[in-house]
């Protein structure tokens, strides 16, 4: 009895010689291997996007919720303005730099004095900063502050003094 190697090149014994085909075992393993070293190369920049800035705004006078994003103001019916102060951070130190201040709600209750509905403080000077208001009425408002491309809302709120 005699024993032929059989006609496809393409196969091999044992001993190495030759290459083998691709078969769809030997691709599921090659890609299975892969997966980890995408995976690592795709959480290398979440991982340095996360170290952003973070900003914060609080009321600074008035009568000022424990998170300082709620103030009321006692106000009489002759006051024309008030400054709502805030204090200002950036990572945890005073901010100086440029603030822009919107009201939301406000209609029939307060106005920026002299300004339109929004105002621009061209340099917070070391974290705090004064945003005028013009008192209409009694009621609760929002002033959302923007600072360093984040946005915190402010509830304000002006009642009978």
């Amino acid at each position: 009895m005699t024993l032929t190697q059989p006609s496809n090149p393409a196969r091999t014994d044992r001993t190495g010689e030759g290459s083998a085909p691709l078969s769809r075992r030997r691709l599921i393993a090659a890609a299975a291997w892969s997966v980890p070293v995408v995976s690592l190369a795709v959480a290398v920049p979440a991982a340095t996007a996360s170290a952003q800035d973070v900003y914060t705004a609080t009321a600074a006078n008035g009568d000022v919720s424990q998170d300082g994003h709620s103030v009321t103001f006692g106000v009489d019916a002759g006051d024309q303005t008030i400054a709502l102060a805030l204090a200002l951070t950036k990572n945890g130190t005073p901010y100086t730099g440029d603030v822009t201040a919107t009201l939301s709600g406000a209609s029939g209750i307060a106005a920026w004095s002299g300004s339109g509905s929004a105002i621009t403080i061209a340099s917070a000077a070391g974290g705090s900063a004064d945003l005028p208001l013009d008192i209409l009425g009694y009621g609760t408002f929002s002033v959302i502050v923007s600072v360093g491309g984040t946005s915190i809302v402010l509830n304000v709120t002006f009642q009978a003094a």
